[in-house]
C-alpha cells in the first residue's frame, strides 16, 4: 500500500431547522476551492469541534454531505419516535443544537475533513486505525476523549498508522 499525502479541509456545520423545528444542517467549506470531502466517495476522516473542544472523530467512504445526512437523519427519526432507527441514534453532538437541551445557544460547529484517494478504497481498516490513533492524539493531547465519542476502532496491524496519524494530527493543530 503507498501512502498518499491526504487533503485537509476545514468546513463549517450551520444549524438550520426544517419542518416542525427538527434540526438540520448546511455545510459551508472555509475554503471554496477546496470541496473534495462533499463531492468524492473516497474513503476520509472527518472531525467534529467546537472551539477547543473536540467532539468526535469518524470515518466513512461515502460523501461528507451524505455521511451527515445519514446521522441527521437517525437523529430525527430517534427525537419522533423514541427508539433508534436500526440501531443507530445518529450523531451525539446534534443535540448541542438543540436549545431545549442545553442553555448555550449554538449556531455552528467546525469540522475538519480528512481525504484520501481512490487508493484508500479497499483499505478501512487502515483508515479507522488512523481514526483510532486521532482519537488517541486528542486524549493525550487534551487529557480528554472527544466529548460526544461513543466508539474507537483500534488495530494493530498497521505499524506506521500511529506514525501518518501523529502528521495528520500536528498539522491540524498548526493550522
Amino acid at each position: 500500500m503507498s501512502i498518499d499525502e491526504p487533503v485537509i479541509e476545514y468546513y463549517i456545520i450551520h444549524k438550520k431547522f426544517i419542518k416542525n423545528d427538527q434540526i438540520s444542517f448546511s455545510l459551508i467549506a472555509k475554503d471554496l476551492s477546496k470541496q473534495k470531502a462533499i463531492l468524492s466517495e473516497n474513503r476520509l476522516i472527518y472531525i467534529v469541534k467546537i472551539k477547543n473542544d473536540w467532539l468526535y472523530v469518524g470515518e466513512a467512504a461515502s460523501n461528507l454531505k451524505v455521511r451527515l445526512q445519514r446521522g441527521f437523519n437517525a437523529y430525527r427519526y430517534y427525537k419522533r419516535n423514541n427508539k433508534k432507527y436500526n440501531g443507530y441514534g445518529g450523531y451525539k453532538w446534534i443535540e448541542l443544537f438543540d436549545e431545549k437541551k442545553h442553555s448555550q445557544k449554538i449556531e455552528c460547529l467546525e469540522l475538519i475533513a480528512i481525504n484520501f484517494d481512490d487508493s484508500y478504497t479497499n483499505y478501512r481498516n487502515y483508515v479507522q486505525a488512523l481514526e483510532g490513533e486521532l482519537v488517541y492524539f486528542i486524549r493525550e493531547n487534551t487529557g480528554s476523549w472527544p466529548l460526544c465519542q461513543n466508539e474507537i476502532h483500534f488495530n494493530n496491524e498497521y505499524e506506521f498508522a500511529k506514525e501518518f496519524a501523529k502528521e495528520i494530527f500536528s498539522k491540524i493543530l498548526n493550522k
